[in-house]
């Protein structure tokens, strides 16, 4: 078998600017490679905080919605104050008739003594009463 031929000058130096071409071909895809794994961790992180900010988001909406109940409920007791202010001077007024039709006294009555009311237990009325006859 015969030797391989010593390589040529011309062929040498293709060979250098081939592997001199392929090295910075390398090194360009190295680098965008890096580039797209810095931009794609940018991407995870903008979207986990976007998540995170997407929860806070519905928290407060979820708190904004008892806020808002809360209000009405408020509203509505706010509301009512008027009626209840209404019939508590409706009560307090004199009356300037009577409810007959009848004119109203001349001399203020005194109001009447309701009887006292008492909570008596029937069976040790019956037993005491008993007693009593015999």
């Amino acid at each position: 078998m015969s030797a391989p031929a010593p390589p040529s000058s011309s062929s040498t130096a293709a060979q250098a600017s081939l592997s001199s071409a392929a090295l910075s071909q390398t090194t360009y895809g190295a680098q965008r490679l890096l580039e797209k794994q810095h931009e794609w961790q940018g991407v995870a992180m903008l979207k986990e905080a976007s998540g995170r900010m997407l929860q806070q988001v519905e928290s407060l909406a979820r708190e904004g919605d008892v806020m808002a109940d809360g209000g009405k409920a408020i509203g509505s007791v706010l509301a009512n104050w008027p009626n209840v202010f209404r019939i508590i001077s409706l009560c307090a007024q004199t009356p300037a008739s009577a409810p007959n039709g009848a004119a109203p006294p001349e001399e203020p009555e005194e109001p009447e003594v309701l009887p006292r009311l008492v909570r008596l237990q029937v069976d040790g009325l019956q037993s005491a009463e008993g007693r009593a006859e015999a």
